[in-house]
């Protein structure tokens, strides 16, 4: 669950469209002259065509292109951030699979150490118990999902298993995470 172009200890923005990098790196306080903006946008195009990121040291960032999530990013090295950090793990733990489906809960726990053990250091805090719910959740989720993957279900079925994913893994690890930015913000 290791994403080659960035680690646990990058600010990392993603977004669909060169548009929607363009604005979160404005929302994230990152302001670029007309010229930089067109350099990254160009930066982002080639790391899509090419398939690797494209380094920009005078942004003092990276821009590339996610083929499996279909997403562009941008990565500025060694930047903590706690709320983008668990952003990022969030979408891991939602979208990134093991390639080998035995490793699962290994990879699952290996990412939720490495991201949270980042926190944790930062910020001196001990996170196992949220660690151990995190992955609990995530992995009970799994399960769950491969029973339905193959399914043919109405949009009516679709709605309720939604609904009912939402209430019982999607709300209660937003709501873990989110516990992490409170505790830290108290103490």
């Amino acid at each position: 669950m290791r994403h080659p172009a960035y680690t646990e200890h990058d600010y990392v923005l993603q977004s669909d469209t060169t548009r929607g990098i363009l604005a979160d790196c404005g929302t994230a306080g990152l302001g670029f002259s007309p010229a930089q903006e067109v350099r990254l946008v160009r930066s982002l195009e080639k790391a899509r065509r090419e398939g690797a990121a494209v380094p920009l040291p005078e942004l003092n960032l990276s821009a590339g292109w996610d083929e499996g999530r279909q997403e562009y990013f941008v990565v500025i090295k060694n930047l903590y951030e706690p709320r983008n950090l668990l952003g990022i793990l969030y979408g891991r733990l939602l979208r990134e699979r093991a390639e080998n489906p035995e490793d699962e809960a290994k990879d699952i726990r290996a990412c939720i150490e490495k991201y949270l053990g980042v926190i944790e250091k930062k910020e001196n805090v001990s996170l196992a118990e949220t660690k151990e719910k995190l992955a609990a959740l995530t992995l009970d989720m799994r399960s769950t999902l491969a029973v339905y993957e193959d399914g043919e279900y109405s949009d009516t079925d679709i709605e309720k298993l939604s609904a009912s994913l939402d209430r019982t893994y999607f709300e209660p690890i937003t709501e873990l995470l989110e516990g992490i930015i409170v505790a830290i913000a108290g103490k």
